[in-house]
Order: structure tokens, then sequence, then C-alpha cells
């Protein structure tokens, strides 16, 4: 489906320019799930978070913070796409390029979706983190429980080899970004 451009809205590659310890790096995205496998401090995150920038309700912030006022470490960094998205193209690939100039980041003509970001927290059960505490405590009314879409369920699965189906999303109905 990627490469028939079946898609609706797909990332199909970013190349990444002077960010991090990327250099002139292209990463492809040739199926609909990606693993990314890595040592600590390999980039894993810095991938995910540009390819979340391709989308314009993204923040920047939220993947690349600034350190403080006059932090350089970002200067000349830029990230290109290539991207399906037929609402704007219906034939055509489109590319974009976001840069970090002048201490601002610029990314002119980016498309929308709707882009779900969920944290994975390793090796600390949630009961231990103060971040997950909303969900241990208070009224049950609070919450809505939801499954989970199938295709979740069904590439999920497949990439950590583990049955999630009887696994829920919990929102808290004051805060529908707390999944």
């Amino acid at each position: 489906k990627v490469q028939d451009n079946k898609f609706n809205q797909y990332v199909k590659r970013i190349t990444l320019k002077n960010v991090r310890g990327f250099d002139e790096e292209i990463v492809e995205f040739k199926t609909p799930v990606t693993a990314l496998i890595g040592t600590n401090g390999g980039g894993k995150s810095t991938i995910l978070g540009a390819v979340a920038l391709a989308y314009k309700n993204v923040k920047p912030s939220k993947f690349f913070p600034k350190s403080f006022y006059g932090d350089d470490s970002m200067s000349d960094w830029e990230i290109g796409f290539e991207l399906i998205d037929k609402p704007i193209s219906k034939d055509k690939n489109i590319n974009r390029t976001a840069k970090f100039k002048q201490m601002k980041w610029r990314r002119d003509s980016f498309p929308e979706r709707n882009v779900v970001y969920v944290e994975i927290q390793r090796t600390v059960p949630a009961g231990e983190l103060t971040k997950f505490n909303k969900f241990l405590s208070g009224d049950s009314i609070q919450f809505e429980v939801k499954n989970l879409n199938p295709d979740t369920i069904k590439y999920c699965t497949a990439v950590l080899d583990k049955k999630i189906e009887d696994y829920k999303c919990v929102i808290n109905k004051n805060d529908p970004t707390s999944r």
C-alpha cells in the first residue's frame, strides 16, 4: 500500500540535516508500522519527534525544547519530509521542510493531521509514576474506557509479538488528551 501511495496521509521519508547527531540522514518508512530499535542515545526519539513535525498541529517544542534564550545548539537544524497527503495532492507526493532559524521553527504550508503521541515508559510500573496518579485516584465516573482501534491491535501485536486485544484506553473526561 505504501509504495502504491494508497494511504490518504503518510510520512514516506524524512531527511535530518544537522539535527543532534544526524547529518544528511534519510529515514524511510516503507511499512505502516515501523519499529525503531537502538541503543540509549541512538536517536530513536529524535526520529519520532521529527516525524511528528510533519503536521502543523504538533508543536515542535514538545519534542525539541530550547534550553534557554541564546542556546544555539539547534541553529541550522533542517528536517525534510516526503509525504502522501491526498487532500492536498491526489497524484503526487508532497515535499516540505521544517527549519530552525533565528530561534524559531519555520514550517510553512504544512498539512494538518490528528497525531497521537503515546510515551512508552519502560521498567517502571505505572503505579510508581506520579504522572499516572490521575488514573489511580478519583471517581471512576471521571474516566471513559475505550477499546483500542482494531488496526492498533493488529499492528502493535505484530510489532510487539504480544497479544493486546484486552488492553484499554483510559481517558480522563476533563482532559481528553490524557490517554
